[in-house]
């Protein structure tokens, strides 16, 4: 019997009749690839490509779902936790250390495109219907991230991260509160979720607040310890501050050290 098929007969026998993986990769699959999937409910699918070499540890309990890994996924004490129907999730080309994904509710989902680090000490969680979408060539997760988004009542809410973006350590981009807030006269609530829109190339520096509402244009550089909770329009600009404001524009950044940035300058590089 091919390893695929001992697979399948393992983790998806008559009590999960409807559920399949399909694996579309190497002939000679690693029997440890999928030891920690844990699935109850029906109809529920796991895409493999080729050169996973670990997907981590899977849990789904719920209907509908869908959880594809592509490309070049290494997964090192990582866990992806499903309660609920009809959700997606997509890693393309990423490698996780000590990281989760948490779903709950349905109709969520979460995409995270190649990035140019080790996802290392990042929780995503995401819930009620909402998306959550990370551009290609990003840097993130790189010590810590925390990420939250939340759906709003009947609608979906997201979170979008631009494509080149690099997000210290220590960050938290959230798109909505942690408790709710209600009208002292009549109860209605107040706190309702708003999207996170963050553009291309930006840079979030260490120990940034990103909250529900901020859209940052691209090129923005978010200064050290800042809070941001609003919407800003000019590209190229330097904010902080808590809340933060504009500090200077016209201002770009470039990776590596300012020794080797200098050194390209010097010899008209840049």
């Amino acid at each position: 019997m091919s390893i695929a098929k001992k697979i399948y007969s393992t983790f998806f026998g008559k009590k999960f009749k409807n559920n399949f993986v399909l694996i579309n990769g190497e002939k000679r699959l690693k029997k440890t690839l999928l030891k920690s999937v844990r699935i109850a409910g029906k109809n529920n699918k796991i895409e493999i490509f080729s050169k996973c070499k670990n997907i981590g540890n899977i849990q789904i309990n719920g209907n509908d779902n869908v959880v594809i890994f592509s490309s070049l996924c290494n997964q090192y004490d990582f866990r992806i936790s499903i309660s609920g129907c009809k959700n997606v999730v997509e890693i393309k080309d990423v490698s996780f250390l000590n990281s989760n994904v948490t779903i709950n509710g349905n109709d969520n989902r979460f995409v995270l495109d190649k990035t140019i680090n080790v996802v290392s000490g990042a929780e995503f969680y995401i819930a009620d219907g909402s998306s959550v979408v990370i551009e290609k060539n990003c840097e993130i997760g790189n010590g810590k991230l925390l990420l939250i988004a939340n759906g709003c009542y009947n609608t979906s809410n997201k979170i979008f991260i631009g494509e080149g973006t690099h997000i210290a350590t220590d960050a938290i981009i959230r798109n909505s509160d942690g408790e709710c807030l209600t009208d002292g006269e009549n109860g209605r609530p107040l706190s309702k979720p708003k999207d996170v829109v963050i553009g291309k190339h930006c840079w979030i520096t260490s120990r940034c607040t990103i909250l529900k509402g901020t859209e940052l244009p691209s090129g923005t550089i978010v200064a050290a310890n800042s809070l941001v909770n609003k919407k800003f329009v000019q590209e190229n600009t330097v904010i902080g501050g808590v809340p933060a404001k504009i500090l200077k524009t016209e201002t770009f950044w470039k990776e590596g050290s300012y020794k080797d940035n200098m050194i390209k300058y010097e010899k008209g590089e840049n």
